[in-house]
């Protein structure tokens, strides 16, 4: 059983991004040679797709053998390979809804930098390469460099080839694009023309993809069970919000003189509501106009933040004010702060995750906008889906909760902010919370 990210948003925003950070979860320091000097230029799907790299037919089911059929399984099951497609009008609504503000969105190089590997250079030299849509080297790195050497490499010595095995710089790879960074903005004008929210929950949408690697830690070989999922949940926030620092930094540096900040970084409530308004909304600190800076659940809810590491909520609440009511230099030194925070605030690898996750949920106590409701609903479904793979018996009352959850959050399409109720979302999401916990495996409790 996968109850997700329905697919439709899933494949907003889609992409890989080619630098990667160079640090490990733990925040030590992990050499990448002269990796950031290089500028390798791509070489295709052609490269990695033959019969005797990982374009071996699906035949080979073995997971130590998964490298070999990557590519196969990656061009016929993996929404990532339509990504260029879907800028097609005749072929996606959405982008027959965007075409009006935006002409050519294959043209376009805002679209182009998350729809297609964003390592290739300009001109249409390239537009074949364009077309594999966030193929191999939109996560890997563009392969001029290693694409020879990539099976005898050390650790130490990459050419260029990213460090995916490491979570955390898987998290901040898929960020680049699903949450942005510079150079890939899809801001305000973006989503008024059309195109959906970014919404980047890391651990539900890396369980959704169709598994193209093995997946083990290559420094021990040990292979990583289902409950890794857990382990990414944790990682996922802190490599977003750190994005969305860069990203802010990097929007406020282009667009000085302005008067008002990009506003894809303020919560929408903030402006989209109705003018005779909902008790909730005052509740929640929303008023008509007001800025209201924040980060996405769990590090954006006081209580959650601080199930998940003691101390941190009223500490990224503080930042976030901060963020909210500072101009000019004064806000990107808040920026700056909150970024060395969540940086420095980052969980360890140690303890009981999934301990860690039902606790963030469960401290939760209201539900400030859709945004958070959708994303604790997608981390229920991680939970879920690792009891699942533990073979352990499905339960009625959980799918139930599910379908009633998705039910009050408008899934599998978009918010509807004028019949969202978050009294109801958060009561399912305590009943569904509930049954997860009594159905948890008592091994892992």
């Amino acid at each position: 059983m996968k109850r997700l990210v329905p697919a439709a948003i899933l494949l907003a925003g889609l992409a890989g991004t080619f630098a990667v950070s160079a640090e490990t979860d733990d925040g030590t320091s992990q050499s990448q040679g002269n990796r950031t000097e290089l500028r390798p230029q791509p070489i295709g799907l052609s490269g990695c797709a033959s019969s005797n790299c990982h374009g071996r037919s699906g035949r080979d089911t073995s997971p130590e053998s998964a490298w070999r059929t990557s590519c196969t399984v990656w061009a016929a099951r993996d929404p990532h390979a339509r990504a260029y497609d879907v800028l097609d009008p005749e072929k996606n609504a959405i982008a027959k809804k965007m075409q009006k503000a935006f002409p050519r969105l294959k043209e376009d190089p805002r679209c182009r930098a998350c729809h297609s590997n964003p390592g290739i250079p300009a001109g249409r030299e390239y537009e074949a390469l364009r077309s594999e849509g966030v193929s191999c080297e939109s996560c890997h790195g563009n392969a001029e460099f290693w694409v020879r050497t990539h099976t005898q490499m050390s650790m130490t010595d990459r050419h260029g080839l990213a460090e995916l095995n490491d979570l955390g710089s898987r998290a901040s790879a898929c960020a680049g694009c699903h949450v942005g960074s510079p150079g890939r903005d899809m801001n305000h004008d973006m989503i008024a023309a059309g195109h959906p929210k970014l919404n980047f929950e890391f651990a539900s949408h890396l369980a959704r993809l169709p598994r193209h690697w093995y997946e083990r830690d290559r420094m021990t070989g040990e292979k990583r069970g289902p409950e890794f999922l857990l382990q990414a949940w944790a990682v996922g926030p802190f490599r977003a919000g750190e994005s969305v620092r860069a990203l802010s930094i990097d929007r406020q540096s282009r667009e000085q003189g302005r008067i008002w900040p990009e506003l894809a970084e303020w919560n929408c409530y903030a402006c989209h509501h109705e003018l005779l308004g909902k008790p909730w909304r005052s509740a929640a600190g929303f008023r008509l106009g007001e800025k209201a800076w924040t980060l996405s659940w769990p590090l954006g809810n006081v209580e959650a933040a601080d199930a998940l590491v003691p101390g941190l909520g009223r500490r990224i609440e503080n930042g976030t004010k901060a963020v909210s009511t500072a101009t000019g230099a004064q806000r990107l030194n808040a920026v700056g702060q909150l970024a060395t925070l969540l940086r420095d605030s980052r969980p360890t690898n140690t303890g009981n995750n999934a301990d860690r996750v039902f606790k963030s949920i469960e401290a939760t106590k209201t539900i400030s906008d859709w945004d958070s409701g959708y994303r604790i609903y997608l981390t229920l479904g991680v939970l879920e889906t690792v009891r699942m793979a533990g073979k352990q018996p499905e339960s009625a009352a959980i799918v139930a909760g599910f379908k009633e959850l998705e039910k009050a959050l408008n899934l599998p399409g978009h918010p509807k902010e004028s019949t969202f109720d978050p009294n109801t979302v958060h009561s399912l999401i305590v009943k569904l919370t509930g049954e997860l916990r009594k159905a948890w495996p008592e091994s892992q409790k």
